[in-house]
């Protein structure tokens, strides 16, 4: 499992990088939301949400899982430092908190997207957490 765990982990690590690489010009918030949505699609997300829930009851890969969390948080939380905090005033701390803002609520919307049910459309929370996280960053807001 824990091989596993590496290789989702690099898995979505380059797919940020990527998504980030395949911009033009500077990241703003709408951009940002935009590719950590598109990071929380697909098989990768999925097998990280297995792999969180089979956590609960196996404490060995609960410890290795943890690790691997804390690495995609700080991988993650480098690019969106590099990207996002200019919209911040340079404000790393506040950026910081806009991206982990960011990532609890997509994980939430994504999370709840699992078993189709007739739901919000996604764009509906987008749209407001893109107000929010600019509001939070003092960026306008599109």
């Amino acid at each position: 499992m824990a091989a596993a765990l590496e290789h989702v982990l690099d898995l979505r690590i380059n797919q940020a990088r990527q998504l980030i690489s395949q911009r033009r010009g500077p990241i703003d918030v709408p951009a940002a939301i935009a590719i950590v949505w598109k990071l929380h699609q697909g098989a990768a997300f999925v097998a990280y949400l297995e792999m969180w829930l089979a956590a609960r009851t196996d404490p060995d890969l609960a410890e290795v899982l943890i690790d691997v969390e804390r690495r995609f948080t700080d991988a993650t939380s480098a690019m969106w430092v590099e990207h996002v905090t200019a919209l911040a005033g340079s404000d790393t701390h506040q950026a910081v908190l806009a991206r982990d803002v960011v990532f609890a609520v997509i994980h939430g919307v994504a999370f709840q997207r699992l078993v189709p049910r007739g739901q919000r459309p996604a764009t509906d929370y987008l749209d407001e957490l893109t107000r929010w996280v600019s509001s939070m960053l003092g960026a306008s807001a599109p």
